[in-house]
Order: C-alpha cells, then sequence, then structure tokens
C-alpha cells in the first residue's frame, strides 16, 4: 500500500514539472519593439521562438525571427530588443541577453529583416536597455545607461574594442530624476539628438514614473545642447499606486510621429500593452500657421519710454487693460531716472493710439515698496543684483540708485469697483504681491483715489516661494472671490470670501492648480496674463509662459469652463505668440510678456511688453481665434490600455 502511494505521488510529481516546463517553454511576452517604415512592431518570444508582430487595427503581421544557431538557444535570455531601418537599407538590432549572470549587448544586422547576423558584442554592466542612434553623417552608435548615467558608444564593426563614453547625463541628487536613467528612446530632430530617459522609482505597493528629456549634439554625443534644469518639471510624471494601472508597466520603446512622441509601455503581469502620447517640444517653439495665433500691430511698439518724462525716459511696459465703453484704458509699467518702477496711464478710442498722463497714476508709497526703508538694511540684505529685472542696467547704474516700486499691473472690474493687483519691490527681497482698488467713478474722472494696498503674500525667503502674476476673476465663483496667481512654476488658484488681504488677516493660499507641461512649449513657468474674458464655451484666458528648452518669454490661451474655472477645457498646444521682432529682444532678449487683453468690436487685443522696454499690442478675430483654440482640447497625458498579447498571438 505504501508502495503504491509512493508511485502515485512519483508520476504526479513528474506530471506536473513536466506540465510547468511545457507551459514556460511555450510562455509569451513582449521583449523590445521596432520601427520600420513608420510602422511599430513588437518582438514576441514564444517560448525558443521570436517573431516580430505588427501593431495594426487592420490585421496581425507575424513574422519569425532567425538567427545563428549559437544566437538562437539564447532567444530565452533576451531582453529589451530595438530595431530600426538604416539609411543604407539594413536593418538593425540591438538587444540585451543575459549569458552565465552576465549581459552582453549584441549588435545585429540584416538585409530583410527576418535573419539577423551578430556584428559586435560587449558586455553591459548593468543589463539595461540599448537604442540604436543613426547620426546625421550615417554614423551608427548606441545609446545605453552604465551605472545610471546615459553614455553612448560609437558602432566601427572594424573596432570591436570601442568603449562607452560619458554624455553626462546622469542623476541629479536635487532633482525629480534623481534615481538611475534608463533610455527609453532617441530622436535624430534637426536641432540634435532627442534623447528621452526613465527615471521612474519604485517602492512597496506604489511605482512613481518619470520621464526627463534631453538634446545632444549631432556630431557630438558627449555635448548636452540641452537638459530640463534640477528644479524643472519632469518631462512625464505619473503616480501608479498597487491598485492603479501602471504598477507594473515599462517602458520598451518612444517613436517621433511628426511633433508627437508615442511612448509604448509593456505590463508583464497582465500582459497588457499601453500608450502614451507626449509632444515633442523643439518643434512646439513658435506659433503654427493652423492653430489659433496672434497677429502683431504693423506699428510695434505701441509706446516707448518718453525722453522728457524721468519717470519714464528708461522703459515702459508690461500693460494691463480694461475695456469700459468704447475705451480701452491702459496701465502701464514705468521706470525712469528717479530709479522708481511706477504706473503710467493712457486711454484710447481705437486701441491703438493712446493719449498718455504726463504724470504717474500710481506710485510706491508703502515699506514693503521701499519706502522709507534704511539704505544700510537694503544694503545688508541684498543678494545680487538680479532683482525683478534691474540687472538689465549697467553696475554703476544699479550702484547709484535704490531701486524699488511697484510693477506688472493686472486690473480687474468686479461689483461696480476696480481692482488692481501688482507686484511689489521693497528694494532687496523678492517682489510679493499687493491689491489695492479704485471706485469706476474715480477712475474714469481721473481721480486717482487708490485705497491703501495691502501685500498678500509674506516674505518669501528662498527662490521657488515668491509669488507674483496673481489676477483677479472677474466674477464670484460659488460665492467667493476667485484669484489666480504664481508660485513657480504653475498657476495656483485660491478662493477668498473678501479681498482683505495683509499681516493679521491672510495670505493667498493653493487650492488648486493649472500646470506647466513639461512636455511642451511651456515647460519653464507659466502665468495668467490677464482677467479671463467671458465667451460662449468658457473663460478665454490668455498666459504667459517659457519653455525649458529656450526660455523665451512666449503667450498662450486657455478656454476655462464657466461653472468651474478650475477646469481647463482646452489649452494651446504651441505658442499663440513669440518673441521674434526687434522690439522683444532689443533690451532684454526674447520676451513677449503680457498683462493686458480686452475685446473691441469682435477683436481680441492683447497688450504685453516687449524687451521688458516696450508697450506692443497683438490682436486676432475673437471668433476666429476662439474656433482655431477648440481644435486643442486639453488632454492630461496618461496610459492608455491598445492590445493584450493575445491580441497579437495567430
Amino acid at each position: 500500500m505504501i508502495g503504491l502511494l509512493k508511485k502515485i505521488i512519483y508520476w504526479l510529481k513528474k506530471l506536473f514539472v513536466q506540465n510547468v516546463k511545457q507551459e514556460a517553454s511555450s510562455a509569451k511576452e513582449i521583449i523590445g519593439s521596432a520601427r520600420f517604415d513608420n510602422k511599430v512592431y513588437f518582438f514576441l518570444r514564444e517560448g525558443k521562438r521570436l517573431f516580430l508582430v505588427s501593431d495594426t487595427v487592420h490585421r496581425v503581421y507575424r513574422r519569425e525571427i532567425f538567427f545563428s544557431t549559437v544566437l538562437r538557444s539564447h532567444i530565452p535570455n533576451m531582453r529589451d530588443l530595438d530595431a530600426t531601418l538604416l539609411k543604407n537599407g539594413q536593418f538593425a538590432l540591438v538587444m540585451t541577453v543575459a549569458v552565465k549572470n552576465k549581459y552582453k549587448t549584441i549588435y545585429l544586422l540584416s538585409e530583410h529583416g527576418i535573419q539577423f547576423k551578430a556584428e559586435s558584442m560587449v558586455e553591459s554592466p548593468n543589463g539595461y536597455a540599448t537604442k540604436i542612434v543613426e547620426q546625421r553623417n550615417g554614423d551608427v552608435a548606441l545609446i545605453t545607461s552604465l551605472h545610471g548615467e546615459i553614455c553612448y558608444r560609437k558602432l566601427d564593426l572594424s573596432d570591436r574594442d570601442i568603449e562607452y563614453h560619458s554624455t553626462s547625463l546622469s542623476p541629479r541628487n536635487d532633482s525629480f530624476d534623481h534615481s538611475p536613467l534608463r533610455i527609453v528612446g532617441t530622436f535624430v530632430i534637426p536641432d540634435g539628438i532627442f534623447v528621452l530617459y526613465d527615471a521612474s522609482y519604485e517602492m512597496r505597493g506604489f511605482k512613481t514614473h518619470r520621464f526627463g528629456a534631453a538634446l545632444i549634439d549631432h556630431d557630438n554625443l558627449g555635448h548636452i545642447h540641452w537638459r530640463a534644469f534640477f528644479d524643472e518639471v519632469p518631462f512625464w510624471d505619473y503616480f501608479a499606486s498597487q491598485s492603479s494601472v501602471g504598477i507594473t508597466a515599462s517602458a520598451i520603446g518612444a517613436y517621433l510621429n511628426e511633433d508627437m512622441i508615442k511612448v509604448y509601455f509593456y505590463d508583464d503581469r497582465a500582459k497588457d500593452i499601453y500608450t502614451l502620447d507626449l509632444h515633442e517640444p523643439y518643434s512646439r517653439r513658435n506659433p503654427h500657421p493652423e492653430k489659433a495665433m496672434l497677429k502683431k500691430y504693423v506699428n510695434n511698439p505701441i509706446l516707448a519710454p518718453h525722453p522728457h518724462n524721468d519717470w519714464e525716459n528708461h522703459t515702459t511696459f508690461n500693460p494691463t487693460a480694461i475695456q469700459i465703453d468704447s475705451t480701452t484704458h491702459l496701465l502701464y509699467r514705468a521706470e525712469g531716472s528717479a530709479g522708481l518702477s511706477v504706473i503710467g496711464y493712457g486711454k484710447s478710442h481705437n486701441g491703438i493710439v493712446f493719449d498718455r498722463l504726463t504724470h504717474p497714476i500710481y506710485v510706491p508709497t508703502m515699506n514693503f515698496e521701499g519706502v522709507n526703508i534704511d539704505s544700510r538694511i537694503i544694503q545688508t540684505f541684498k543678494k545680487g543684483r538680479y532683482k525683478s529685472g534691474y540687472n538689465y542696467y549697467p553696475s554703476n547704474y544699479l550702484d547709484s540708485h535704490i531701486w524699488h516700486g511697484v510693477e506688472d499691473p493686472r486690473i480687474t472690474e468686479i461689483e461696480g469697483r476696480l481692482y488692481m493687483v501688482y507686484a511689489a519691490y521693497n528694494g532687496y527681497q523678492q517682489a510679493r504681491p499687493a491689491i489695492t482698488s479704485i471706485s469706476k467713478n474715480d477712475f474714469l474722472n481721473a481721480k486717482w483715489n487708490w485705497k491703501t494696498p495691502q501685500p498678500m503674500t509674506d516674505i518669501a525667503t528662498y527662490h521657488g516661494q515668491g509669488n507674483k502674476n496673481v489676477v483677479l476673476h472677474p466674477e464670484k465663483v460659488r460665492g467667493k472671490y476667485m484669484l489666480f496667481h504664481r508660485i513657480w512654476p504653475h498657476i495656483r488658484i485660491d478662493y477668498v470670501d473678501t479681498l482683505d488681504f495683509g499681516p493679521g488677516k491672510k495670505y493667498l493660499k493653493e487650492m488648486a492648480c493649472i500646470k506647466a507641461r513639461g512636455d511642451s512649449w511651456d515647460s519653464h513657468k507659466i502665468a495668467i496674463a490677464a482677467a479671463p474674458i467671458r465667451i460662449d464655451e468658457g473663460w478665454l484666458v490668455i498666459y504667459q509662459g517659457a519653455g525649458s528648452n529656450d526660455r523665451r518669454y512666449k503667450v498662450g490661451a486657455m478656454i476655462l469652463d464657466y461653472e468651474n474655472p478650475e477646469k481647463v477645457l482646452y489649452r494651446s498646444n504651441y505658442p499663440i505668440m513669440a518673441p521674434s521682432q526687434w522690439y522683444e529682444n532689443e533690451h532684454k532678449f526674447g520676451v513677449a510678456y503680457p498683462c493686458g487683453a480686452v475685446v473691441r468690436e469682435g477683436v481680441l487685443c492683447v497688450y504685453y511688453g516687449g524687451s521688458d522696454k516696450y508697450v506692443c499690442l497683438a490682436q486676432a478675430p475673437l471668433r476666429e481665434f476662439v474656433d482655431k483654440l477648440k481644435k486643442d482640447p486639453y488632454i492630461e497625458p496618461e496610459l492608455t490600455k491598445i492590445k493584450n498579447i493575445d491580441d497579437l498571438c495567430i
């Protein structure tokens, strides 16, 4: 009886082990991706066989890939395959292979994309993925990650001892990409070679997906033209908890299609394939002729420094505007030989030619604006020369003046009163927002009876804490005042019961956020430019933004939901205006800085500062502008499931 039981156990064990081996040998998984003739394919491993299968909704393309006898035996140990079609018509393939607890990077070529022959093999200390780059001059290089740093190796098939070289793309302890970097994709664009890398990390129960990007030189892969600064937002960021999509998904490839990057992910647990659509920022630096855009007034600038007015003989810029009946009222920032920043005024009956007053309508009066501060305090606590734009004057001029004042106004009418929010600079600390107001009747009669201003934030003590670009929404939302403001780099939103601010009362806080986009033209920082304009679709918002890759101030637009202005319905995927004219580059390079927007007779008029020196105008027919803006619905980049592995198996 005991002997019979032993035999049964023996055969059960044998049968179980045999079934497990058969199941393992026939297991299916995606181990890489390829792009040929603008079509994306996946490398599908089934046991000891490898297939190239297509990503198409019309039919399933499936073809077996063949190797030499020696390499074929290593198919179960292959991973991270990447293939492309070279300019000479050859198919190139690179892979990582585990051999006796070590990793090898193998480069192969094929004439027809079916039978591949190994051409080069080197050790891969980490076993990380490698991508093929064909340079502008036709040379082929391999880019991978060694010890967490992105490195490259020129591929010379006559010299098998070529070493990897550093690109200086390494983890940064004080940045979003502090984890070991892994290559996701490389794309040749006119400006250089665009590198997309993964800096994701996992902990028990969650995974944080984080992508960074850089541009390296066409001919010198070790030279970096651009990389997002350490304190900027990631190119893409996604948090996945244990219960959400993406906890086990990893990027297997990325490909450029015109101005979009499509990233492919594979979830080895559920056997699902996901995609992610991202912007390619270099193709989005300037307005697109088929998208919403503004036309600059042919005779810009419309206001320039006045040589005979000491208070505005250096700069006149960053204007806010309000339309009351048929008159456009313009309030602009002015600087002169007195060493002050003040607010000047002009009005116009056509929105172009403005009658200016000979005296400013608003000047600094408070200590947080630099009034009655002991000069010894300023000299003791002032750090550096970069304070609210004054670093662009000669150093001897700065030393002879204690610069301070009121800057960059925004005006909003609400409940029969005009509120002006501006940046107050005391001469030695970071500028902070302040608010004042005036009755509409006094404003129209040029009686400048401004209410005593109050600061809207506490003193900023470090970079990134400073708060500027505050705009009051023209209507209450759910019974509360709504304010947009910028704590670098995003637009923040606050709701308050009253507009009484200051010490012992309240300061601005964040209750919602509209974010800078790491993968687009507005990745460095964004801010609301002017009070939102009511349109049929909701609220039209003009905003300013700068990109990480060029840091020029450009102009964008959004449409916000009427009932819930936190919700972005549409957002320009290209700037609607960029600084390309002499008056946007003369005093300070690359600045088109809007602070005012009104509608006159069906025309959207945006007033902006050019190069921190001039007042300029750009326009567009409102209805046409809005219709084109609606071609860009606002979509947050997210992982989207497209297939399961079974969909690719026939």
